[in-house]
């Protein structure tokens, strides 16, 4: 868990790892207020600086974990992050809950990614994809 100025700071910190940037598509503020009341988090570092951040809700009755936000900072992406961040979060919970559930927006660089991790496009939603992989 994290508080809101820690939340806040690390979405302002991945606002040009979107295109377009993070800013214009979420309200930073709202969000930053949900995420530190209900999230999780997973902090990935590279070099002591914060390469990725993975943000995640449980849903204990459904068995499930729900991807919210998964950012690697463009200067360390290619870098295997993505991946151990992934696996770190399966190895985490894997035994608790089934599987692993997210949104993508269509024509990302990111839905090739989750294909690649094990994803399965479960539904096509107008503008995003909704994947899920068992774990």
């Amino acid at each position: 868990k994290l508080s809101f100025e820690e939340v806040r700071n690390l979405l302002i910190a991945s606002e040009n790892d979107y295109n377009p940037p993070l800013s214009q598509w979420i309200d930073i503020e709202k969000c930053a207020q949900k995420w530190s009341e209900k999230a999780w988090f997973l902090i990935g570092k590279y070099a002591n600086e914060i390469a990725s951040v993975l943000v995640f809700y449980r849903n204990d009755v459904a068995g499930m974990l729900y991807v919210a936000h998964f950012s690697v900072s463009a200067k360390y992406r290619h870098k295997g992050i993505g991946h151990a961040m992934l696996s770190k979060l399966i190895e985490q919970y894997k035994g608790e809950y089934k599987k692993i559930e997210l949104e993508v927006k269509k024509n990302s660089s990111a839905y090739a990614f989750y294909i690649q991790e094990g994803f399965e496009c479960v539904e096509d939603r107008a503008t995003k994809f909704y994947l899920v992989k068992p774990i």
